[in-house]
């Protein structure tokens, strides 16, 4: 649209920020239908007002030079015929219903806001002014813009008993002129909103010439619920005297529709126990949710006008972040697992996903970001995890991960052309303890073993606890079986030294069988039986001993 066909929209605020975000929102709401200019007070505001035409002008209710109600009365008597939307702030409620009745087109709350909000009040105010003004004009002009009214318009008595409609307002309701003529405004309104309309029609005929603007709901057509905006108006003849009404309904179930969502989608928003940031095209956060500064520790005001960068840990490298962005524009969507970093430094994992909103022309215009802290559910994992795969009691790798730790030595010493050896250990005298003792005393020596065990190893051999009083051992890079006899003889020392156990002195023994490899078997099976066969062996030889495996075929032979 030509600027020169563009309507004029005046602004009398005096904060440029507020000016910026009205007409942001007006843009967004009709781009390209409206030219807005501004006026920082009400002297420049009443200047301007006489130097062109404006189809609308909103009006800070309360500036510094003045308040809205004076500059409305000196505007009327310059000649500024121009509808007015009075711009209030939360809790005056008062003003704008004042400013109604004053003649003001309507009045917004400035918190509440929405870019469908103003595109309606601006819609309504050039409606309602261009209907009074031809109300005093001659018959021929008032009917054809009655009939060509994009609002719905009822003439009624002074009692809301309708005599006239245009076709808007008939189709609105699915009713014909003839059906609507005598019923009363009241019975066309929801059960809820009727009493409302009809309180106004009382103050309307006790304040002559005033009018009432108010958004209520009716029922259309087969019980249809319609949002209105309604406007009523009082029209009285040269003496005074109340003549009739016109009621001037616009349709606003739509954008009704649309604010509950948005209120809605508020809520969730505000109330989300996941951590959500909107970012523009470039990254920089627009806005934050509660559950983001829970989550990070940084505040909106923090985080507002950064990039997400502010959390980055520096676990990931550059090529995570780059396959990330690329899926992101290529599909609009990822999803995945970040370990950023807190405010206070500390690191956690998120479950992460990231959407791009796109505009009409498929131009991404933000980015929206939800995740959840995962620090419970990473600790839940790896405690199972860890069960799964550790013996309960001691705390050493089960038959399961000892296993999966063999196959791969197995691998490793068949690739390197090393040796490696597997101990089977079974303690001897433990079942006596059991039966004398008790079970708790038993398993107090258990984990004894276990620790002594540990510290006769090296970090990079696993100890294993198979069960019972059985305990497995793997030793990888062994070279020669003379450093494999003094790991064994080591062992035997370290388990035969009496535990000192509530006050009592218990010793325990071990008889140890060991198997080499890959020169004597190159799969775990094998090599465990083996190394089972040689401690039975080494137990036959009176106990508290160990034997290699080979050494049992030369005893057969």
């Amino acid at each position: 649209m030509d600027s020169e066909d563009k309507k004029l929209i005046l602004i009398i605020d005096d904060s440029e920020d507020d000016f910026v975000l009205i007409s942001d929102m007006i843009e967004e709401a009709a781009p390209g239908n409206y030219e807005l200019r501004w006026a920082p007070s009400f002297a420049q505001g009443l200047a301007m007002a006489g130097e062109s035409v404006y189809a609308t002008a909103f009006l800070d209710y309360r500036l510094g030079d003045g308040d809205g109600l004076n500059f409305l009365k000196e505007a009327r008597a310059r000649g500024f015929t121009t509808p007015i939307v009075f711009l209030t702030g939360k809790g005056n409620y008062w003003v704008g219903v004042e400013s109604i009745r004053r003649g003001v087109s309507d009045f917004l709350v400035k918190e509440e806001i929405t870019p469908a909000m103003l595109e309606r009040a601006i819609r309504h105010a050039i409606e309602r002014n261009k209907m009074l003004t031809t109300l005093t004009a001659s018959e021929g002009k008032f009917r054809a813009v009655f009939e060509d009214s994009g609002i719905g318009i009822a003439i009624t008595d002074i009692d809301g008993a309708i005599s006239d409609t245009n076709v808007c307002f008939q189709e609105m309701f699915g009713a014909s002129a003839d059906s609507l003529r005598g019923r009363a405004l009241t019975s066309l309104a929801h059960f809820d909103d009727g009493r409302l309309i009809s309180c106004i029609l009382t103050q309307l005929r006790s304040d002559k010439g005033t009018c009432a603007s108010v958004e209520n709901r009716y029922i259309g057509h087969g019980g249809k619920e319609i949002w209105g905006k309604t406007l009523l108006s009082s029209i009285s003849d040269e003496s005074g005297n109340l003549l009739k009404v016109v009621a001037m309904i616009s349709d606003i179930t739509k954008e009704k529709l649309a604010e509950s969502k948005l209120q809605l989608a508020a809520k969730v928003y505000e109330s989300a126990m996941d951590g959500i940031v909107v970012t523009d095209a470039d990254g920089v956060i627009l806005s934050v949710n509660p559950a983001f500064t829970r989550i990070t520790g940084y505040t909106a005001i923090e985080a507002v006008g950064k990039k997400p960068s502010i959390l980055k840990s520096g676990h990931h490298d550059a090529d995570f972040y780059k396959e990330m962005w690329e899926k992101l524009l290529r599909e609009g969507y990822w999803k995945g697992e970040i370990w950023n970093r807190r405010k206070n430094g500390e690191m956690y994992p998120q479950a992460v996903s990231i959407a791009s909103v796109t505009g009409d022309h498929g131009a991404i215009l933000q980015y929206v970001g939800v995740f959840q802290d995962i620090t419970d559910l990473k600790e839940y994992q790896e405690e199972i995890s860890y069960h799964a795969y550790h013996d309960p009691l001691t705390g050493l790798p089960n038959r399961v991960l000892f296993n999966d730790r063999l196959r791969h030595a197995i691998a490793r010493a068949m690739r390197d052309n090393k040796k490696a050896a597997v101990m089977y250990i079974d303690l001897d005298g433990f079942k006596q303890i059991n039966d004398t003792h008790g079970h708790n005393v038993g398993d107090m020596v258990l984990r004894g073993v276990a620790v002594r065990l540990a510290s006769a190893l090296r970090d990079e051999d696993t100890i294993s606890r198979l069960g019972g009083d059985e305990f497995i051992v793997l030793l990888e890079h062994t070279g020669h079986k003379r450093g494999v006899r003094l790991v064994a003889e080591k062992i035997l020392s370290a388990v035969k030294e009496p535990f000192l156990l509530k006050g009592l002195e218990i010793s325990v023994g071990a008889s140890m069988g060991v198997v080499m490899f890959p020169c004597e078997a190159q799969d775990p099976e094998t090599l465990i039986k083996s190394a089972d066969a040689a401690m039975f062996g080494a137990k036959q030889d009176g106990k508290n001993r160990f034997m290699f495996h080979g050494d049992i075929k030369k005893k057969r032979e």
